[in-house]
């Protein structure tokens, strides 16, 4: 769901530097300072005796809601033309708000999309994120999975793939996992020993867990 960002005003005294802003609002102090002299940030005030800029409560606020944007992906005019509705707070400016974000949602609809689960939920979710023009990559074996040719067709989403045989690939693959050069452990989810694997089974059945990791031995 897209929420329409809105400016908080804060009544407070409190001020900050430029180095705890950029830690704040997780923006670099090159980006503030340049967003600054464009227009997208307003003027901040100087310190009158160091000359530094002083950010003020609002200040920050609108610059979460300037990195919230920059989070996005929005390019500088769209910036600009969010900022410049937000600012109007009528109906009608946050109509455009909501529709400058739809576009960017659409724009961020994925390219490639790699399915490997194969059942009907997981085929009918990996082709409906695809953006028109992209490809979907299904790994594995579809358990009755139709696809939507004519939605497909008309998005020109085209699809490849085939069969993963396990035994092609896992002699590289434990070679390369010995010797440290891939970490396959930041996919499992859940651990136990040969002797349970029943119970890993039924963990993953029951959308417990994800991938689960069976130690044969502590060597």
């Amino acid at each position: 769901m897209l929420e329409v960002l809105t400016l908080v005003h804060m009544a407070s005294s409190e001020h900050y530097s430029i180095k705890q802003v950029s830690e704040m609002s997780g923006l670099p102090s090159s980006t503030l300072r340049y967003y600054e002299s464009i227009g997208i940030i307003p003027v901040i005030s100087r310190d009158s005796s160091s000359k530094q800029r002083v950010y003020s409560e609002d200040d920050l606020g609108f610059i979460k809601n300037v990195a919230c944007l920059y989070g996005l992906g929005l390019s500088i005019t769209d910036m600009r033309d969010y900022l410049t509705n937000m600012a109007g707070a009528t109906p009608v400016h946050a109509h455009n708000q909501v529709a400058l974000l739809q576009r960017q949602a659409e724009t961020l609809e994925e390219e490639a999309v790699l399915e490997c689960v194969g059942s009907k939920d997981a085929t009918e979710t990996a082709f409906a994120i695809a953006r028109p023009g992209a490809i979907v990559g299904r790994v594995g074996l579809p358990h009755e999975a139709p696809i939507d040719e004519v939605g497909t067709f008309f998005r020109n989403v085209g699809t490849r793939g085939g069969p993963a045989p396990v035994r092609e690939y896992l002699p590289e693959l434990l070679r390369a996992t010995l010797a440290g050069e891939i970490n396959p452990g930041e996919v499992f989810d859940y651990e136990t020993d040969l002797d349970h694997i029943d119970e890993a089974y039924q963990a993953m059945d029951g959308r417990r867990a994800i991938k689960a990791l069976i130690r044969v031995s502590e060597v």
